[in-house]
């Protein structure tokens, strides 16, 4: 199975100046020198890995997404509990304070 640097490795030097240039990386060296095959593809994995991406997509599974919206239910009804909670709370405080005629 190939690397993620010899998949690269495979393409022509424009694919790559392009791929780099859609991931935000820079196609010159700072003394102003195009930049080698080499240094594209090491730009280009470096900036896949900062992004949390490979070149198989995404590293967010769909099993991950699911857990997420299953989590994210989960505290929604949480905090609708907590919100009728505090709603009869309210009307406990307000009961004692018409009581105590405040």
């Amino acid at each position: 199975m190939k690397s993620e640097k010899e998949k690269l490795a495979a393409k022509s030097v424009t694919a790559l100046k392009a791929a780099a240039k859609r991931l935000g990386g820079k196609l010159v060296n700072p003394d102003g020198k195009a930049k080698t095959k080499q240094q594209l593809i090491n730009t280009i994995v470096m900036k896949q890995r900062l992004a949390g991406k490979s070149m198989g997509g995404n590293v967010i599974t769909t099993a991950m997404q699911k857990k997420d919206k299953i989590d994210r239910q989960k505290n929604l009804a949480e905090l609708k509990k907590i919100a009728v909670i505090i709603k009869a709370l309210d009307k406990e405080i307000a009961k004692a304070k018409k009581s105590l005629g405040l």
